[in-house]
């Protein structure tokens, strides 16, 4: 899931619980009319141009009910929308040591700015898995795309 980089496992399943109580029909699903009660109830305050944006995408598909997984979408969405500073952090610490701008840095110089950088966001195991499936070059240099591809694959889990 995408979302557990993000929420910790304690807030998905506030989500989930609240989720529930609006599931009336006890089919694992909530109607897309009650999208803005839901994300209010889970601490999202949106306005009633976001509300209206994000109703009308699930009625131009024709559907008037969503599961938790779409939920948990929406939610992950708003986050990114808030938060925007994850991926900014990324970059900046891959462009702090990429001095010549040539979209490659040493391996262990990035790795410790992801350290410093990181807020807790990344632990060092993640770190780990990320250079390993980067398949760091001889030189031990990590290309940029590399690199945001790894964190993308990572978030996705």
């Amino acid at each position: 899931m995408a979302e557990q980089g993000v929420f910790t496992n304690e807030e998905i399943l506030d989500f989930k619980d609240v989720f529930i109580a609006y599931d009336r029909l006890h089919d694992g699903r909530i109607r897309v009319k009650e999208i803005g009660k839901v994300l209010q109830a889970c601490g999202l305050s949106l306005t009633d141009g976001e509300l209206s944006e994000i109703v009308n995408r699930f009625y131009a598909e024709d559907l008037k009910t969503i599961n938790f997984q779409m939920f948990m979408d929406i939610m992950l969405a708003r986050y990114k929308q808030i938060h925007p500073s994850a991926d900014e952090d990324l970059t900046e610490a891959f462009n702090m040591f990429d001095k010549h701008q040539s979209g490659i840095v040493k391996a262990d110089e990035l790795r410790y700015a992801l350290e410093e950088l990181r807020d807790n966001r990344i632990p060092a195991s993640e770190i780990d898995e990320m250079f390993a499936d980067l398949g760091v070059d001889d030189d031990g240099q990590i290309r940029y795309q590399d690199f945001i591809n790894a964190v993308t694959e990572l978030e996705e889990l």
